[in-house]
């Protein structure tokens, strides 16, 4: 979910939100998750060695993301599916728009 940090401003001020992922769910995770994960690994022990996947609470496409991004602002976002490529290259282009 960090990545949509940056993502969402512009996405909310263009309208458009691009990505590659087309029906693909991801399971973001915000920092909050990532905290509780470890603390709980930390307080409970028992993992030493595991790899542990971890997800967010619901995995979601970025169509959805696209659409609760216009209803919690009321300014209509639209997904722009993009190659992989192009997608990298806007995202290096915007960097420092992305990461502040």
């Amino acid at each position: 979910m960090l990545t949509l940090i940056g993502v969402a401003p512009r996405a909310i001020a263009t309208g458009v939100l691009p990505g590659n992922s087309r029906d693909g769910r991801i399971g973001h995770l915000t920092l909050d998750d990532s905290a509780a994960v470890a603390a709980t690994v930390l307080a409970e022990g028992g993992s030493q060695g595991e790899i542990l996947e971890v997800t967010g609470p619901e995995a979601v496409t970025d169509t959805d993301i696209a659409a609760a991004l216009t209803e919690a602002t009321g300014h209509r976002v639209r997904l722009t599916g993009r190659p992989a490529a192009p997608v990298a290259d806007y995202f290096a282009a915007h960097r420092a728009d992305l990461v502040g």
